[in-house]
């Protein structure tokens, strides 16, 4: 009977240990380990590899991950995720006005295609289209479209 009670015990643990934690897209993060999950959820459903740590505060983490485009070149994507949605719209401001390029939104992430050195070997280059984003959830987010002069 004690071996039984053990084996079931056993059972339950190792399911446990084995199922990932539950993440919703619009879950809001209370820290790095819940940043992390959500992050890794945008990530696998990008079909995206695993995520890099690249860096948090209290209300700002940033991870990166890997693919190939449709051109079978590898392209690299910061995920930002955050705390609260006042930080992340903040984050948005400035990387719409950094990069010019579309950006993916959810409540509390930000996904964006890094850019690539450009000619002089450090200014980037964001050579970005919507395609680019799929696979990842959320909303494209366009920059303005500069008025003519």
């Amino acid at each position: 009977m004690k071996c039984k009670k053990w084996l079931q015990l056993s059972v339950v643990l190792l399911i446990a240990a084995c199922t990932s934690p539950d993440v919703s897209f619009d879950s809001k993060p209370v820290g790095y380990e819940s940043a992390k999950n959500l992050a890794q959820t945008l990530a696998d459903a990008a079909h995206c590899g695993s995520i890099e740590d690249n860096g948090y505060s209290e209300t700002e983490f940033l991870f990166s991950c890997q693919r190939e485009d449709v051109n079978g070149e590898d392209v690299m994507f910061g995920v930002y995720v955050y705390t609260e949605e006042t930080e992340k719209n903040r984050r948005l401001a400035e990387l719409t006005t950094e990069t010019g390029a579309p950006i993916i939104t959810g409540k509390f992430y930000i996904v964006y295609k890094l850019g690539t050195p450009g000619e002089d070997g450090e200014t980037p280059v964001y050579d970005t289209k919507d395609k680019d984003y799929a696979g990842f959830p959320g909303k494209i987010h366009a920059p303005p479209i500069p008025k003519n002069k």
